[in-house]
């Protein structure tokens, strides 16, 4: 089998037969495709390919998702990407229509569907989240984002805006839409709903005040409707516009149905089995360019073996030698910068397209919402531009940014949990009732430190007013007698008294707590190689031992050391619990990928199928035990069909590489805990300032009226 030498990395080359979602007769399509990916998106993975068309062999990029398992390999979830880029190339074909003649011209490249057998898929993980933008497209971008978001009747609206421009033609040719739409239950995971969809209307409606361009919305639509009574959160559509669109998506969305009923008849080899169960492989994009421009017919879609891991990461094409050093001297030298809008109102692109002239233009300034949206260029060799992102969450960070990222606000969510806990411990030892249930009731009152972080969290309780309570109870006092005797009168003195519950105290208590438990677990994560130890020597008595006398074997005399210096928090032993839960759930995602990435598919899928079996019952050491008492695995490839070896899996090995993994996060862990009181300055900080900020506006209002009284 012929190999293929992409990046340093050797990709075999295979024939494979693919079965397109449109309907269209099976053709066949011969690719080679790199083993590891040399990026990532949010959402997919990108690997380096070569796609056999009829003028020979064109360098292209092959798409695959991240996430693994049912949620993600099912045929409905790759459908909905393809129904994403069906809408959005006809929503992009009726603006054309409406367009200004002087304005650009942008399509959406359309994605199809295929399938390879599972044995040529691998995927792995890289950095870099590339694509390209002009300032001179901006205009027509966020006319794209508020078209379709008036011309659907408010219904949906196409963001995430990113492509490339052909030099020869002025067409700009978009890849990877998101569309956001009220209904939720389409369009994947990505859909985030109406709430964002309007983040991103007001966001575009700032740009768009910015620039003073003059977009003039579709027909408004008539106020009445017979389906929808005046005052409906549902828009009416009368005009013809409108109605036409959603005709269109309409049938769209019923095609798509019908394709979907028809995907249950797929070919059985195009299904990965795995032991007791079938997944779909995940399906993967591919996106190819020439060396000096755009091929038009280069977009395709294609389902990778593995069965598990994809990704995002937009494509980029490789430029000639003297193009990529130049990229690479100009890349060197961009900087990082900062925006005061959630949607890149920093107007900040960088011109690179396959060697082309490269220029930083500045960021301008615009008054928006006091939320902050880091701009970052990376570089991954390969020609690349960042630029204006419609969509709610950050692009364009690296692999390991993006894990410290999760890792961080993981331990910091954790910590301020296990702080407002230990902060109740301690108020109803004390008999204080009513604090303990006013913070329980403020948390559930949208203030959930999972939906809002810590820092989220913490703001919002300084920010919260005092709240005066009054409570009325009888004084305690012995009645005499039996409680329950019908003949004793209470004759007890009702007792009325005032609390006043001050959350700014409240929130300076989490934080004063979280500090000391961010040093007990510091102290707690040093002991993650002894607990590894303590669960292979578990592990080994339990051959020798039955269970009772193992578990006998490692019963703790104390949980708390009583001669230590060292005082332990109230809850420390819950806490504990979940520190560890949370390390080792930090070490399966990393382990799960580095598998994934060197190659080893058979053991990630094994691990996978495990943990999908485990689910929430399993976790922490409990988890880490059962994967030591699994069975051993023959896996024999051929009966697949495939040309692989037979694989022995060992859930011992994996279940010491997990462990290795856990106390690098461990180590990991305790460097970040001790940054926590720096964030609680930084908190404290940012919040006087706002209190600032608002007491001198409120004078300013306050002596504007009082100037205007005097006249």
């Amino acid at each position: 089998m012929e190999q293929l030498r992409s990046g340093g990395l050797l990709a075999r080359i295979g024939v494979y037969k693919a079965e397109a979602t449109d309907g269209t007769s099976p053709h066949n399509v011969r690719l080679k495709i790199a083993p590891h990916p040399f990026a990532q998106g949010s959402m997919r993975y990108a690997f380096h390919c070569q796609l056999l068309l009829s003028d020979g062999w064109t360098p292209g990029i092959i798409k695959q998702f991240k996430e693994s398992g049912r949620r993600h390999n099912t045929r409905e979830e790759y459908l909905k990407q393809i129904e994403v880029s069906s809408i959005s190339a006809y929503l992009a074909q009726e603006f054309n229509k409406v367009k200004e003649p002087g304005d650009a011209e942008i399509r959406f490249l359309r994605t199809h569907v295929a399938a390879v057998p599972a044995s040529a898929g691998s995927s792995a993980s890289a950095s870099a989240d590339v694509f390209y933008n002009l300032e001179e497209s901006l205009p027509a971008g966020t006319f794209v984002n508020k078209w379709t978001f008036d011309v659907t009747a408010q219904h949906m609206m196409v963001t995430d805006l990113q492509g490339v421009r052909d030099t020869h033609t002025g067409v700009y040719h978009l890849t990877d839409p998101v569309l956001l739409c009220r209904d939720t239950s389409r369009f994947g995971a990505t859909n985030l709903g109406e709430k964002f969809m309007r983040r991103c209307v007001f966001a575009v409606q700032a740009l768009l005040d910015e620039v003073g361009n003059g977009y003039t919305p579709p027909p408004p639509a008539s106020p009445h409707h017979p389906e929808h009574a005046p005052g409906s959160e549902v828009p009416a559509l009368q005009s013809a516009p409108q109605q036409q669109v959603l005709r269109h998506l309409q049938a769209e969305h019923d095609r798509h149905e019908r394709v979907r009923c028809a995907c249950h008849g797929f070919p059985e080899h195009l299904v990965v089995h795995h032991v007791r169960r079938e997944v779909v492989a995940p399906a993967v994009e591919v996106l190819l360019f020439g060396h000096a421009k755009l091929r038009l017919e280069a977009l395709r879609s294609v389902v990778v073996g593995g069965g598990a891991a994809a990704a995002e990461a937009a494509a980029a094409a490789a430029p000639t030698p003297a193009a990529a050093a130049a990229c690479c001297s100009a890349c060197a030298r961009a900087p990082e910068r900062m925006g005061r809008h959630a949607f890149a109102i920093a107007l900040t692109t960088i011109f690179c397209y396959l060697g082309e002239s490269l220029a930083l233009v500045g960021p301008a300034s615009i008054k928006a919402p006091r939320v902050t949206r880091t701009w970052r260029h990376q570089h991954a060799c390969k020609s690349s531009a960042i630029g204006l992102r419609m969509s709610s969450w950050s692009d364009g960070d690296s692999e390991s940014d993006a894990e410290a990222a999760y890792m961080g606000q993981s331990l910091r969510n954790l910590l301020a949990v296990r702080a407002s806990a230990t902060v109740q411990h301690y108020w109803l030892e004390f008999r204080d009732e009513l604090q303990p249930t006013w913070l329980k009731e403020f948390e559930e009152a949208d203030h959930n430190v999972g939906e809002v972080g810590w820092d989220g969290f913490l703001t919002a309780l300084m920010r919260s007013e005092p709240e005066s309570i009054t409570v009325k109870k009888k004084a305690q006092r012995p009645r005499g007698g039996s409680g329950n005797n019908p003949f004793l009168s209470d004759n007890r003195t009702q007792i009325e008294y005032t609390v006043v519950v001050k959350p700014y105290e409240i929130a300076k208590k989490i934080m004063k707590v979280r500090e000391q438990l961010a040093q007990e677990w510091m102290r707690d994560l040093q002991l993650m190689d002894q607990e590894n130890h303590e669960l292979l020597r578990h592990h080994d008595d339990l051959l020798v031992m039955n269970a009772d006398e193992a578990d006998r074997a490692r019963q703790l005399f104390f949980y708390n050391d009583p001669w230590g210096t060292n005082a332990k928090s109230p809850l420390h032993q819950q806490n504990y619990r979940e520190l560890i839960e949370l390390v080792t759930k930090v070490a399966l995602r990393r382990y799960e990928t580095e598998l994934r990435m060197t190659g080893q598919r058979y053991h990630a899928n094994w691990l996978e199928r495990f943990l999908v079996k485990a689910g929430d019952n399993l976790v922490g050491n409990d988890l880490m035990e059962a994967m030591l008492e699994g069975p051993m695995m023959m896996i024999n490839p051929k009966v697949s069909g495939s040309a692989d070896k037979p694989k022995m899996i060992n859930p011992l090995q994996i279940a010491q590489g997990v462990m290795k993994r856990r106390v690098a996060a461990a180590a990991e862990f305790r460097s970040m805990l001790t940054s926590i009181p720096d964030d609680h300055a930084q908190l404290m900080r940012t919040f006087l300032e706002q209190q600032l900020g608002a007491q001198a506006d409120s004078l300013v209002m306050a002596d504007h009226s009082d100037f205007h009284d005097d006249i």
